[in-house]
């Protein structure tokens, strides 16, 4: 019977390191060799970055390109010991806040998470307002203002929330569509003439389905204490 978290690997394995594995859900020799070189490159990835690699979990964003496009266009990763796991996600916001961005303690733009290795940034949580658990952010984390309105990331201003009143709240969830353009029945009673785009403020996303594959990772590592969270750009 095929797995679909493991096919949900296979189609990142292939996108990140140009492979073409068969997406078919089954173990096998092409697909554990594929999985070794993917923990490889990512080991070496956080060797040059200078980032800590833990030999019991790794939470890990790969943003494969700086394009906003209301899709799952990046990857999520986990890994548990030798062990990976990956699936579709997007580290980007919608564009929805793309277009309009807000302004926070003086500086104006959507908050895109700025690449680097955020330690002790989340803590595991119960059902939210998706319906399912999340990451709620409790660390200190950094983000680009991107205010120019085009739908490419802009990086010249970086802001910190370390010694801000509050954190950005770039947390990690997931949510019930498979698109970013629908109308969740509370967001629509409370405003039933719009078509919400915007359900990522700067946030780490996947589709719900996914959430239902990775939750019991994500709180086995929550069990331990807080989780460090990577973003790598591809």
């Amino acid at each position: 019977m095929a797995d679909e978290l493991l096919k949900l690997t296979q189609l990142g394995i292939n996108k990140v390191l140009n492979l073409s594995i068969d997406m078919d859900g089954i173990p096998g020799t092409e697909t554990k060799n594929a999985k070794k070189e993917m923990l490889d490159y990512l080991v070496s990835a956080f060797v040059q970055c200078g980032h800590n690699w833990n030999s019991s979990f790794n939470l890990i964003g790969i943003r494969m390109d700086d394009n906003y496009t209301n899709g799952f266009t990046d990857f999520g990763v986990i890994t548990k010991k030798d062990e990976i796991f990956c699936f579709p996600m997007s580290t980007k916001p919608g564009i929805g806040k793309v277009l309009n961005p807000p302004t926070v303690s003086g500086v104006k733009g959507v908050a895109v998470m700025k690449e680097g290795q955020y330690v002790d940034l989340y803590e595991y949580n119960g059902a939210w307002w998706s319906g399912m658990p999340f990451l709620l952010q409790i660390g200190a984390v950094d983000a680009y203002r991107d205010s120019d309105l085009n739908t490419t990331i802009t990086r010249e201003v970086v802001q910190s929330d370390k010694n801000l009143p509050s954190r950005f709240k770039l947390n990690f969830h997931s949510y019930k569509s498979s698109n970013w353009s629908w109308n969740l029945d509370v967001l629509s009673y409370l405003r039933p003439d719009k078509t919400y785009s915007n359900l990522s403020e700067g946030c780490q996303v996947n589709k719900k389905d996914t959430m239902t594959l990775i939750e019991p990772l994500l709180k086995e590592m929550g069990a331990s204490g807080k989780i460090t969270y990577t973003l790598l750009h591809f």
